[in-house]
């Protein structure tokens, strides 16, 4: 057997025992929390158990964002964050459960969802190695460990934007996105609206323009109905959903744990023209993508699209402030389609994409908290730098490609 048959035959099966025994560690040695700043806090299951507790609130007529002082489900929990529908839709049915027994069953279902992104990562190429590859790189990372040790809702994240990234690349065969546009948009939406960047980018070209209003339009019914209907919003204050996403990207928050560009230089610098700055850099990507998108050459236009998309998702690590390290895994599901491009590229753009793919490897390195543990001031800004840098390179030079193709188009 030749030696890249047998690298796609463990990486064919590589997600599945990293995936079990990330689930086993997590409920026994814990052995991989000396790799990840955010075990330290040292309860899993921190972020899930506000989701359970929030439907029962419901049910007891409460307001869903009262769950960091309740006790009467799980030992500890987070304050609230999510859409409230995620109240609902994952709270009514984890509620019935016994709170361990409740978490276990979410995690395999984060671990569930994992694998089909990566199945459908694996429609979209022909070489083996490349379908297997794409599959272990969504599964197998220290980011991913971390979602599923907090039972963090951002899994629903990381499937919608791979379902709207493949939804996208299905417009070069199909001429349409079909439902994983909508669908894709919808996960995130209505519950960590992580995707928001991509919208106005999705709204100028005119093959995603439909899907993308019809989940516009679905998300403002619904959120509208948790609003309006008395049982869904017993405190009338289920707006504060949405004055958190406005505060978590404007006001800056200090934290060892917290790896977003503005949260590591704030510690130098204190103000708000750093976050303003910041938010400029999506603003100043879709101006200059929304030319590129509007190219005659369909397959073009498509490709245009995913590199924007990725810049922008690339620059939602500086606009937005609160940035935890399993966020990471929305970026690193992302790479299947930076191999993508660069598969089909040629010439001065693959050498630039492969720098992208490159630096966006280094996203699956361990930080400097397995060294320092305790970092100082100068160490934490180190630990941070180890994720903030590899973005940095990736954003700097897919906006050095977009400014190549707008050159090379104009």
């Amino acid at each position: 057997m030749s030696a890249s048959r047998s690298l796609q035959t463990v990486l064919k099966y590589l997600p599945f025992p990293v995936l079990a025994l990330f689930i086993v560690d997590i409920f026994t040695f814990r052995f991989t929390d000396r790799f990840l700043s955010g075990t330290g806090f040292g309860v899993i299951g921190l972020d899930f158990f506000s989701v359970p507790r929030a439907f029962i609130n419901l049910v007891e007529g409460i307001s869903i964002f009262e769950t960091d002082h309740a006790s009467w489900y799980g030992s500890h929990a987070s304050p609230y964050y999510y859409h409230p529908a995620v109240s609902v839709a994952v709270g009514a049915w984890t509620s019935a459960l016994p709170p361990g027994i409740a978490l276990l069953s979410f995690i395999l279902v984060s671990a569930a969802l994992l694998i089909y992104t990566g199945i459908e990562w694996k429609r979209h190429f022909t070489d083996p190695l490349h379908k297997y590859g794409s599959m272990a790189m969504v599964c197998c990372s220290l980011p991913v460990y971390l979602m599923l040790w907090h039972g963090q809702m951002h899994v629903f994240t990381v499937v919608s934007v791979v379902l709207i990234l493949s939804g996208v690349m299905d417009i070069k065969t199909n001429g349409k996105t079909g439902i994983k546009l909508v669908a894709g948009l919808l996960l995130s939406l209505l519950s960590k609206p992580v995707i928001l960047l991509w919208i106005p980018a999705l709204l100028i070209m005119k093959e995603t323009r439909k899907g993308t209003l019809t989940a516009i339009g679905w998300y403002v019914l619904v959120s509208l109905v948790f609003l309006a209907v008395p049982f869904l919003n017993p405190q009338d204050d289920n707006q504060v959903h949405w004055t958190n996403i406005l505060a978590n990207t404007t006001d800056t928050h200090i934290h060892q744990n917290i790896y977003s560009f503005v949260n590591t230089f704030s510690r130098f610098y204190k103000g708000r023209l750093l976050n303003m700055l910041c938010l400029v850099v999506p603003v100043v990507l879709v101006l200059a993508g929304s030319r590129l998108l509007k190219v005659k050459d369909l397959e073009e236009r498509v490709d245009v699209l995913i590199i924007l998309m990725l810049a922008l998702l690339c620059s939602y690590y500086f606009a937005y402030t609160t940035v935890w390290e399993y966020h990471y895994t929305t970026l690193i599901a992302c790479l299947p389609a930076v191999l993508y491009l660069l598969l089909q590229s040629s010439g001065r753009e693959r050498r630039y994409l492969k720098i992208i793919f490159i630096a966006g490897l280094a996203l699956y390195l361990p930080t400097t908290y397995i060294i320092t543990p305790q970092p100082n001031k100068a160490g934490v800004v180190v630990m941070q730098l180890c994720k903030i840098i590899p973005v940095v390179v990736m954003l700097s030079v897919l906006i050095v490609v977009l400014t190549s193709r707008l050159r090379r188009t104009y």
